[in-house]
């Protein structure tokens, strides 16, 4: 295989993976749930039949959501723990004086991309299946894989592998570029894709200016917070009578 082809897979498989593990442990839960060892699961966690059949498709999603970026994390973690050691890559020191101003210009950046968002979804008919989607489970589930689980896997991910990997094959501009578009792309839905692609470039930015995976990774944490407390607020407001 050429150097070139060797690269390209470099930095291709980690998505492979990212996407494989959710196609693969949907397949795996849609198996096991016409099992008996459903009934067994489902005493375990106190899901009652009644409360699944109530909605069994918001609970399949939320299984497969949450199986899957546990064994992303786990995968991801000791993927970017060897990848460390085999490129030597270092993670500089942050400053919790830094990790303060990072979630306060996420916190505004957020702010304006979500504004955009909410201003022009109504020309993206499709984006109303995300809003579903990240507005499925209780607050406790949204806060710990949309802000906690799933920046820090997707963070891993793109800034950790692909990013590094492309550092030592491409300009800086491109390697930017090339992390962020490919970010944008395994969000499926274009309007989300869009944004993706956007906020990916200033993920990608910190991390090459501080050299420090968890700057993305606050970031990233901090602008899914601010999403998800900005739907949960806009659903009270929907709730609450007049």
């Amino acid at each position: 295989m050429s150097k070139f082809w060797r690269r390209l897979w470099s930095v291709v498989y980690p998505i492979l993976i990212l996407v494989g593990v959710q196609l693969g442990m949907a397949l795996g839960i849609l198996y096991v749930l016409n099992t008996r060892v459903a009934q067994h699961i489902m005493l375990t966690l106190h899901i009652s039949v009644e409360v699944l059949a109530a909605n069994p498709q918001e609970w399949l999603t939320l299984i497969i959501v949450a199986v899957s970026e546990i064994v992303s994390l786990v995968i991801f973690g000791l993927l970017w723990r060897r990848e460390r050691k085999k490129s030597n890559i270092i993670n500089s020191k942050l400053s919790m004086l830094t990790a303060v101003l990072i979630i306060c210009f996420c916190s505004t950046f957020s702010l304006v991309i979500n504004y955009v968002v909410f201003a022009v979804k109504q020309y993206f008919p499709s984006f109303e299946d995300v809003e579903k989607f990240l507005s499925m489970g209780s607050f406790t589930f949204r806060l710990m894989f949309f802000c906690v689980v799933g920046p820090i896997v997707e963070e891993l991910c793109f800034r950790g592998l692909i990013l590094n990997r492309l550092l030592n094959w491409v300009p800086t501009w491109a390697a930017v570029l090339i992390t962020s578009f490919l970010l944008g792309l395994v969000h499926w839905n274009p309007l989300q894709s869009i944004y993706a692609f956007v906020v990916g470039i200033a993920l990608t930015l910190l991390y090459v200016r501080f050299r420090n995976i968890w700057t993305p990774i606050i970031f990233h944490m901090a602008y899914n917070f601010v999403y998800i407390m900005l739907s949960q607020l806009s659903t009270a407001d929907v709730k609450t009578p007049s």
